[in-house]
């Protein structure tokens, strides 16, 4: 509200609600809480200089945010970098954020070494590489400094138990595919490169699958899926590349052409 600045307002009326306080200022509503109605000694019919007025306004606009933060920090934990962006979509000063963020981290409310720990163990219980949880942490606003404490000893164990469930729900993959899949699927979850080039051979040395029946299976849907015919040559050519492109051996291709063709033909 804008009241013009006289020097001479005079609290008209004063309406009490649930959460709000309307105060009747020279005609105009000021609202403020309960909080800065009892920090002020306020009561109908008293006149406040424009000193006093801007006082009550700002205590109003700081307690505002305060109530504010303090309800975002109820649902969750926030960094300090998070909780800034927050007030400032709130269009607070400057000032009023450096004091409010202050008063937080003195009181404890808010706590970037805590809120990073909280976020690293659950990305190490979801299993996430190295790179990602560092991602993450950054998206969160946890300061670098505090990221570079932090102590990736898991990414072997982490690996072990990303890979047995990958490969479980893959296993229509053949050797091959499955290499490439979890190679890509390990570094897309945050694993460092070279932890998972000296690993993946290890991670897939107990993998056991039929090739030839994949292959074959394969093959039938492929053909089945575009109509071909393995005696049109063309056709052959088409099936032999998609299969090759799957990572299977040119030889074990053949051979199972030549069944399809023998079942077909005999």
């Amino acid at each position: 509200m804008r009241l013009e600045k006289n020097g001479n307002y005079k609290i008209e009326d004063i309406i009490f609600q649930k959460k709000i306080i309307h105060l009747i200022i020279n005609g105009e509503t000021i609202k403020i809480s309960a909080t800065t109605y009892s920090h002020f000694y306020l009561y109908k019919g008293r006149i406040l200089s424009q000193n006093e007025l801007d006082e009550i306004i700002d205590y109003q606009n700081r307690a505002s945010l305060r109530d504010y933060a303090f309800t975002l920090l109820s649902k969750r934990m926030y960094s300090k970098k998070q909780l800034e962006a927050k007030l400032i979509a709130k269009k607070a000063k400057k000032e009023e954020i450096e004091e409010l963020i202050s008063y937080l981290e003195e009181q404890r409310y808010i706590n970037d070494e805590e809120y990073a720990n909280d976020l690293f163990d659950a990305y190490e219980k979801k299993n996430f590489g190295k790179n990602k949880i560092i991602e993450k942490m950054k998206e969160n606003g946890v300061p670098e400094v505090i990221i570079n404490k932090m102590d990736f000893v898991n990414e072997k164990e982490k690996m072990i138990n990303v890979s047995k469930k990958f490969i479980l729900s893959h296993k229509e993959y053949n050797y091959m595919q499955l290499k490439n899949g979890l190679y890509r699927y390990l570094l897309n979850d945050g694993f460092e490169f070279d932890d998972v080039n000296q690993l993946i051979d290890i991670l897939l040395e107990d993998y056991v699958v039929d090739e030839n029946e994949l292959l074959e299976k394969s093959m039938r849907k492929y053909i089945s899926l575009h109509k071909l015919d393995i005696n049109v040559y063309e056709d052959k050519g088409k099936i032999i590349s998609y299969m090759l492109r799957k990572g299977y051996k040119y030889e074990n291709i053949n051979n199972v052409l030549r069944r399809l063709n023998d079942e077909v033909y005999k």
